[in-house]
């Protein structure tokens, strides 16, 4: 499966750049889910902007000078090695700008 994910250059968030990869396979307990849908709205770009000061760089860190900005959005299990998460179940949270 091949993901793709958006970047956004910490220093100068107008500058981003879209990477594809292929996805990596899971570990014990882990679940991968698609994105479905996210929400863009102004506090992404306070996540931005102030991603420094309150560590929302660091929650999905990437090499820098880029980061991933979260967001708010619904996702679905599309594998999982977790015997407590079904494939198929959706769920609602903060997730990277992403396919997964």
């Amino acid at each position: 499966m091949m993901e793709h994910t958006l970047h956004v250059e910490r220093k100068v968030i107008g500058n981003t750049r879209t990477v594809e990869m292929a996805g990596q396979p899971l570990g014990e307990n882990q679940v991968r889910l698609r994105v479905d849908r996210f929400a863009v709205t102004a506090n992404n770009i306070t996540y931005a902007v102030f991603g420094d000061l309150l560590s929302y760089w660091n929650f999905f860190p990437v090499e820098l000078p880029f980061g991933q900005v979260p967001a708010m959005g619904w996702a679905e299990v599309v594998e999982s090695n977790n015997p407590d998460i079904a494939i198929g179940g959706r769920y609602y949270g903060w997730f990277r700008m992403a396919s997964t």
